[in-house]
This record gives C-alpha cells, structure tokens and sequence, in this order.
C-alpha cells in the first residue's frame, strides 16, 4: 500500500473533515442508500462544527456514483479549500463514521484503505514449483518444471548408493538453484509485496538459501503447504490468514510513520 493518495494532505493546516461511508448502491445494501447515509452524517458533521461550504464540497463528491459493482466503502478528507481525499475501497465499514478535527484521522483512513495484498504464493518441491499471483487482475496459476529428474536416492548399499545418494542431492540444489530464479523472473516482471513459500521442508530451505535481495526480503516461509495431496487446506489458509494479518499491521504503521514525516518535513520553513 502506498501513501501517494494521502499526500494531497501535505502542506494543509485544517481543520480536516474525515468520513468513512459505506458507498455499496442501494440495491445491494441491506440498509438505507448512499444519500440517506450521507445524510445522517451531514447532520453529525454540522453538530461538529462544520461550515456549510465545506459539507457542500463534500456532499458533491459522496452523492456522485463510484460506478464500483457489489460492497465497498468511500474514504473521503476535506478542509475549507475543498476535498482532498476521494478513495473508493473494497471493505465497506459497519458504520458510518466522520469528524472534524484539527488533524485527519490517518489511522482510521489507513485501516480504511484497500486491504489486499499483493503477493505470490510459491509451493515448492524437489522437482519444481507452482505458482500462484493475487493481485487487482485476480489470480493467475502456473507451473514451473526443475530440469534435473534424477532425485531420487537408491535403496542399495555401498559405493553405488554413495554415488546416487550424491547425485540425487546434487540435483535438488540445482533444482533449489533453478526454482530460485524462476521466483526471481516472476517478483521482477509482478512485483509482489510479498512472497510466501512453502512445500517440501528441504526444497524450501534450498530454493530461500539460493534467493537473493530484493526478492529474499519479500519472502515469509508459511509451513503446511504443498504441490501434492495431503495438504490440510483449512490448516494453511489460517496461517496464511496470520501472516497476512501480521504484514498488513506492520504495513500500516509503515505508511502511517512515512505520511507524518512527510507532513512535518512540509511544514518546516
């Protein structure tokens, strides 16, 4: 998530009317329509102080049509020179909230904004890996294909075993080797803001040992995943759960500490 849609913000004094709408059309909304929310937070925000040119200002923006299908919310933040802030994201609030105060309410815009990560899912092997790219354009599969087959080790004894058992491992490194630059070829062309890998214990630690920055940095290792059966689904999508929950917290104060840095790096003389 980046802060450039709050950087209209910077070098403003306030104070700052910051509202938090649910912006779902009517027909999908369970609760009254967008004008008959706005309406009732109109009344809040006059209550609070707000001077009718400013609600104005704002009500142009709320009442006009996102044209965005299904749920969403509208993060919107004014001051007397007009609105500053317009932003449309996926999870529509519970309720509506709104303020005006003489800071914005960054944190309550933060939580407010798109929740979706970006990343790439990487589920390894000892024979290649497979894919799997979340972002705005969906989901995207694919598969890539280790170009060294011989790893299996032999169960006989003596010299002979030595030589395949060497043979076998020196195949997972090249394919931990070949599997770390196809992750790389994909971080380049995508650019994820996370990587999580999982899979086969040994192919990951070969295939992480083999990453380089920046691609090394973005990877968080989520076990319980694989390419084959025997996968507990429900189990791996609970860690993915928490890891993601944990990046998005760490995410937000990240952009939180950049946007008042920013702001008081403008206001100095």
């Amino acid at each position: 998530m980046k802060i450039d849609w709050l950087k209209p913000l910077l070098g403003h004094s306030g104070p700052f009317v910051t509202l938090h709408l649910d912006a779902t059309p009517s027909e999908q909304a369970a609760e009254r329509d967008v004008e008959g929310r706005w309406n009732a937070a109109r009344k809040d925000l006059a209550q609070q102080g707000v001077p009718a040119a400013v609600l104005d200002a704002v009500a142009q923006v709320v009442l006009r049509p996102t044209r965005v299908p299904g749920p969403h919310g509208r993060v919107v933040i004014a001051d007397d020179t007009g609105v500053l802030v317009d932003r449309v994201v996926s999870n529509p609030p519970t309720g509506t909230t709104c303020s005006w105060a003489p800071v914005p309410a960054l944190l309550q815009a933060a939580l407010a904004a798109d929740e979706s990560v970006e990343l790439l899912k990487v589920a390894v092997d000892r024979q290649g890996a497979d894919f799997l790219r979340a972002g705005p354009g969906g989901k995207v599969h694919s598969t890539f294909q280790a170009p060294h087959d011989e790893i299996e080790k032999s169960g006989s004894s003596g010299v002979k075993r030595a030589r395949i058992e060497s043979r076998a491992e020196d195949s997972w490194e090249r394919n931990a080797e070949a599997v770390a630059a196809e992750i790389e070829r994909h971080v380049a062309e995508t650019r994820p803001e996370l990587v999580l890998l999982t899979g086969d214990k040994r192919a990951v630690s070969l295939a992480r040992a083999a990453l380089t920055p920046p691609t090394a940095d973005k990877v968080i290792e989520v076990p319980g995943g694989g390419r084959g059966g025997g996968v507990h689904e429900g189990a791996f999508a609970e860690r993915v759960g928490e890891v993601l929950d944990s990046y998005r917290e760490r995410r937000r104060e990240r952009v939180l500490a950049e946007l008042r840095q920013s702001s008081a790096a403008s206001r100095t003389p």
